[in-house]
């Protein structure tokens, strides 16, 4: 049995050497993204219509990052919860969306890539679809939930 277990022990190493150059590749282009202020413009020049449909212009980073990184998700929620406070709309309208997506791109380059999937056709249009119907859910739930 120690034997086994060393065996998977081995194979888990094989695996992350196969998938490191794809998590690396991940976080550079977001880190790409923020350093070069996409995001922030992304955020000004969204902000005006975001706001008149209901859409917390604040989760908007939120949204950008989630297909991309969970980790990174994570301290934009952390951040989100630190200005505007636990029990603030926006506070939970993040949460909800953390909750309620995917991190889709991250798993199509990691896990398809680890496995040698060259052909994903309809994989990220259906998993970026599915992150934007959990988003406008969340949204919606937390609004009916929690009041405007």
């Amino acid at each position: 049995m120690f034997e086994s277990f060393v065996a998977g022990g081995k194979n888990g190493f094989d695996l992350i050497i196969k998938i490191a150059p794809f998590i690396v590749g991940m976080y550079v282009a977001f880190g790409m993204l923020e350093a070069s202020g996409f995001i922030q413009l992304l955020y000004e020049i969204t902000e005006p219509f975001l706001s008149k449909i209901g859409f917390p212009a604040e989760i908007l980073p939120l949204a950008v990052m989630r297909p991309i990184s969970g980790s990174g998700s994570i301290a934009i929620l952390t951040s989100i919860i630190e200005n505007h406070g636990p029990e603030s709309m926006v506070a939970k309208i993040a949460a909800t969306v953390l909750g309620s997506t995917e991190t889709t791109i991250y798993v199509i380059a990691v896990y398809f890539g680890s496995v040698g999937v060259k052909h994903y056709r309809y994989a990220l249009p259906v998993g970026l679809i599915a992150d934007l119907a959990g988003i406008i859910a969340s949204i919606l739930v937390c609004y009916f939930m929690f009041g405007s």
